[in-house]
């Protein structure tokens, strides 16, 4: 394939978001497995007992490379920004729940 060829995107993009959507479907009804894991569960499914035609591969391969990355970034982006609004408060008060744990071992394991 030429660089001239426009990669058709949508068919593969399609079956992702099908997976997906199934996914999340699947894991409101079973409270037990995550949509992720279901989505992996369905795609290891799919391309063991189904062939996939090769018209589906360019959109499939974008969205477990290039958006993945995308979701994967905003993920970071997020957790940092949760961690910022919650404060250093948090942080003191575990550090303090650790050190006074490992005095009181240490305080007793003396005694003893």
């Amino acid at each position: 394939m030429s660089s001239e060829e426009p990669v058709e995107l949508w068919p593969g993009i399609i079956i992702c978001t099908t997976i997906a959507v199934i996914s999340f479907a699947a894991s409101i009804m079973y409270n037990l497995i995550s949509s992720l894991m279901w989505a992996f569960i369905y795609s290891i499914l799919i391309t063991n007992f189904v062939s996939i035609p090769k018209r589906f591969l360019p959109g499939i391969t974008f969205c477990s490379r290039d958006f993945l990355r995308g979701v994967i970034a905003l993920g970071i982006v997020t957790s940092a920004f949760v961690w910022l609004e919650i404060g250093i408060g948090v942080i003191n008060a575990l550090i303090v729940i650790f050190l006074s744990y490992f005095l009181v071992y240490g305080l007793e394991k003396k005694r003893v």
